[in-house]
Formats: structure tokens, sequence, C-alpha cells
């Protein structure tokens, strides 16, 4: 309204016109967005911005976790994994994850743990979350969609929350693990 009339014309800001998907806040304080066009952005306790990572994220943003170095690992839908440089913006892919619709992430020290619309997988992630290898593909969650994952309060413990089949706890030993439904 400008006094005597109103417009409705809305300016569009840097930011992703589409839903924020996940969402992360960083070691520094930093609130990191992945939306469902692929598009990342951040806010620093100032301003937003959109972050060009140089790599084509063209999927949905579907989870962010923090490496112990404070870089981000970004799991897209159909895209991959990414490493985040937080100081930079720049994304690299981490390679040896086997390919898969995910749809949530969890890393605690070197384990990472990947859902997808198939099932949980853990992997190995080395020192500069670039590389990953298999640790253990969990049979019992087959074909089921993992919704979340969230680390508990007891070492090496994970809530896994699935769509159709409810919740789990599973707590890791090496290669084997224990698997709880609650």
């Amino acid at each position: 309204f400008n006094g005597t009339e109103f417009n409705a014309d809305i300016l569009q800001d840097s930011l992703g016109t589409e839903v924020a998907q996940a969402s992360i806040k960083d070691s520094r304080g930093v609130l990191w967005f992945g939306y469902q066009s692929g598009d990342i952005a951040k806010y620093d306790g100032t301003a937003f911005y959109t972050i060009r990572t140089g790599v084509g994220i063209t999927s949905a943003v579907t989870g962010f976790a923090a490496l112990e170095d404070g870089n981000l690992i970004v799991s897209t839908q159909s895209n991959g994994l990414f490493n985040l440089n937080v100081q930079t913006g720049t994304a690299n892919p981490v390679s040896g994850i086997d390919q898969g619709l995910f749809t949530a992430l969890s890393v605690k020290g070197k384990m990472l743990l990947l859902g997808s619309m198939d099932g949980l997988t853990i992997y190995t992630i080395d020192g500069t979350g670039t590389g990953a290898e298999v640790l253990i593909k969990i049979p019992e969650f087959d074909l089921i969609k993992i919704q979340e994952i969230q680390p508990s309060y007891a070492e090496n413990t994970f809530w896994i929350a699935t769509e159709e089949d409810g919740i789990f706890r599973i707590t890791l030993k090496g290669s084997t693990y224990d698997l709880t439904k609650t």
C-alpha cells in the first residue's frame, strides 16, 4: 500500500521459493537450509545467502549432518551425497556411496547412517568426509522408507523412524548390531 493504492506484486529475494526441506545449525551457529529445488541457503545471524556449491544439485536436499571438522554432509533425493565446506560454500561428491533415493542421514564420529526409500545402510566415512565405505546394509529395513535418523545419548545407538513400520532403536557393535522395535 503506497497511501492510495494496493500493489500485489511480490519481489523475491535471493532465497529459494520452494519449501525448505532440511535444516541444521552448524558448530559456528550458522543456520543452513536445503530446498526441494536443490538450492542451499545459510543465515549467519544477520542475513540470508544463497550458496553456489559448484556442483549440480538438481533434486531435493533431504538432510544435513555435521562432521567433526565443522563441515557438513548434504544428502539429496537423487544426486547423491556431498561434503559442503562451510567456509567456502563449495561442495564435493562423497565417493563410495551406493546410488539411492536418500531420505535421511546422521553422522557420529566416523559412522554415517544413510536412509533411503529402500532401507538403511551404515558406512564408515574418512577423515575428510569425501570418501565412504559400506560397513553394514541392514536387511530388516530392505524396501522400507527411512524417514528420520537421530543419535541417542547411548553410545553407538540411533533412533530410526520409518514411514510405515514404526520406530526402531539400533545399537552398532562394529560390523554387527542390535535392533529393537519400540
